[in-house]
This record gives structure tokens, C-alpha cells and sequence, in this order.
């Protein structure tokens, strides 16, 4: 099946190659409708930027909170962020599209607990689903722009699953297209999350939490449901792969490996899914990956080989100083070269 989203690597939250964030918030008590149109335009300019630094560094996939509007659904905040900035979000959404960027939404798991026994408490969260959804309706961006739920952690696992299936009927339609789902490493397996979006058709993004070199093996059994809950109006399907706990201590270079991203490259070509890579690195990790899966298809880019180069020279330098020379010079010859096909 051709879906007509892009192929991607992305990752979560803060860039570590830009000063670019959208984290900024405000204190409930020190709220006022100047401070927030402040804050909100603050937000929206670096997201502009990030969503363009991304692209231009080959990743058109991007998971975050959306709290681009602090405070958005706290009662006391009565600033109307549509009225003043929707045009914004209407050009940043066209030009996504145009380059096929992707955004995922990531809200709180605390946020959005549909299983909850209180009707109160349902309500409010799908307040709070609103908000994210009209983020995304607002920017005009297509139903592969996703909002990420978990279905929450109950005493009865079962029971608070089938309240969140009873919750997700009484949803919008609007609603119901953004929804994904995912397996977390605690109550709910990929096992129980496929059940429930079989229940309620929606799109399953496989969480892998043990690092790059175990993914296809972990992944196989799973593989065909997965895919198959992710329909064409979806986009094409997305998983993400957690690094190893204890790889947060290591060095780059020891955690990035081109010998595990191969394998990975293979998977990810051949049934053209995008991969989240959730990393202490960040884009930095990213964007070694997306290179790797780029050339797996048969493309060497000039301009990702230098600045992949440039970020990692004095490293060669300290470990390799042989080897610097030789890559130094291949690179001298590289400038002078267009884009080429890998034989």
C-alpha cells in the first residue's frame, strides 16, 4: 500500500543542535491575557523554527508536548489564542504540508485517563483533548498528525480498559482521528493496547524500550497487527525505540552504532515506517540515524556527509589522528562533488 506521507526519523522534545524551544510556561498565579499572548508568541516563533531546522536537517518527524499555549485548559485561563494567532499556525500548518512534516503530540499520561471510574474527571480530560486536537485542526494539518494516548493504569486493568473503550465512542469525530495508541513498560503490553485499538480502530504505535540492536527481533512477532491497524487516512506507520537505560551514560559514539542502525535501515525501508528515536541525544541521534536509513536506500547526500563530519572531527581527531587525515581529505575532495546514486 503507497501511503502518501514522508518516510522519517524524528525524536522527542528539547533540540540539542538549536536554542529553539516551546516550553516556556507560566505560573497560574501570575497569569494575565498579556502575559499569555507573550508567552504564546514566543512559543509559536521557535516552533516555526524548530519544525524548519528539523526538516532541513532530513528529519520531517517530530514528537512533542503541545503546550505551545501554557495553561490551556486551566480554568482561570480565559485568553483566546485562536483569535490572535491563528493565522500563524495556518502558515506554519501549510508549509508542513507541502513538506510533509509530521507532528505527534505527546500530552502528559496524568492528562488524559478515559478509564477513569468519575465522570468528572473524563470530562475535564477530554477538555484537555480538545485543546490538542484544535492545536493541530488549527495549523489545518491532515489526520496523520497524531495524538498519543496511553489508556492509563487502573487497580483492574481490565475493567478500566473497556471504560476507555465505552469513553473513546463518546468522542467527536475530530477527536477520533487524531487518536493513536501505545504500549508503555508497565501495565499495558502491546498485547493488551493491540486489543483495544482493534476495539475502537485505531492506529498503534509500537514503543521498543531496550535500544536500536533488539528492534527487528522484538518487533517481528508484533509486526503484521501493528501495521495493519495503521490505515491509508493514518499515514504511514511509527514506531519508537527507547535507548537502553544504561546507554544514557555512555558517549555518542559509543551508542550510535552504524553496524545497528543497518538492520534497522532494512525494516524501516522495506514497510516505509517512520521511527521516533527517544534518546538523551536527541536530533543529534536523530539525525545519525535518518542518514544511515537514507543511504540504505541508495542516496549519499553531500551536504548531510559534511555536516555529520563537521559534528564528529575532533572526536577523530583525539582517537585516530590517521584516520582524521584520510577523512579530512576525502572530505576536501567531497565538496567539489554533486549529490550521487550509491552503485
Amino acid at each position: 500500500m503507497i501511503r502518501r506521507t514522508r518516510q522519517s526519523v524524528g525524536y522527542r522534545g528539547k533540540s540539542l543542535l538549536t536554542t529553539s524551544h516551546t516550553s516556556r510556561t507560566l505560573n497560574p498565579i501570575e497569569y494575565s491575557q498579556g502575559k499569555m499572548s507573550d508567552l504564546v508568541m514566543r512559543n509559536l516563533r521557535d516552533f516555526r523554527t524548530l519544525v524548519k531546522f528539523n526538516s532541513y536537517n532530513g528529519l520531517h518527524l517530530y514528537k512533542m508536548n503541545g503546550d505551545i499555549v501554557p495553561i490551556a485548559t486551566h480554568p482561570f485561563n480565559v485568553y483566546d489564542w485562536y483569535k490572535d494567532y491563528h493565522q500563524i499556525f495556518e502558515s506554519i500548518g501549510k508549509w508542513m504540508e507541502n513538506e510533509r512534516f509530521r507532528i505527534i503530540l505527546d500530552p502528559p499520561v496524568e492528562k488524559l485517563q478515559f478509564g477513569q471510574e468519575s465522570e468528572k474527571d473524563i470530562l475535564g480530560d477530554l477538555d484537555c483533548l480538545r485543546y490538542y486536537c484544535k492545536l493541530l485542526d488549527t495549523m489545518n494539518l491532515s489526520s496523520y498528525n497524531k495524538v498519543l494516548l496511553n489508556v492509563g493504569h487502573y487497580p483492574d486493568t481490565k475493567l478500566g480498559h473497556d471504560r476507555f473503550i465505552k469513553s473513546y465512542f463518546r468522542m467527536p469525530p475530530y477527536i477520533k482521528k487524531r487518536i493513536a495508541l501505545y504500549n508503555d513498560r508497565t501495565q499495558n503490553d502491546i498485547e493488551e493496547i493491540l486489543y483495544v485499538a482493534s476495539e475502537i480502530k485505531v492506529p498503534v504505535v509500537f514503543n521498543h524500550y531496550e535500544g536500536l540492536d533488539k528492534l527487528s527481533k522484538s518487533f517481528l512477532e508484533y509486526k503484521r497487527r501493528v501495521l495493519k491497524s495503521w490505515q491509508m487516512e493514518d499515514g504511514n506507520p511509527i514506531i519508537q525505540v527507547f535507548e537502553k537505560d544504561h546507554d544514557t551514560k555512555k558517549e555518542f559514539y559509543e551508542l550510535i552504532k552504524y553496524d545497528e542502525i543497518s538492520p534497522i535501515s532494512e525494516l524501516l525501508n522495506k514497510e516505509n515506517i517512520s521511527l521516533i528515536y527517544e534518546s538523551s541525544f536527541k536530533d543529534i541521534a536523530a539525525t545519525k540515524i535518518s542518514n544511515v536509513v537514507t543511504e540504505h536506500k541508495g542516496v549519499f547526500l553531500k551536504e548531510a556527509c559534511i555536516k555529520e563530519w563537521q559534528r564528529y572531527r575532533h572526536l577523530a581527531m583525539a582517537h585516530d589522528p590517521d584516520g582524521f587525515v584520510e577523512m579530512q581529505e576525502f572530505m576536501d575532495k567531497l565538496r567539489h562533488l554533486k549529490n550521487f546514486i550509491i552503485e
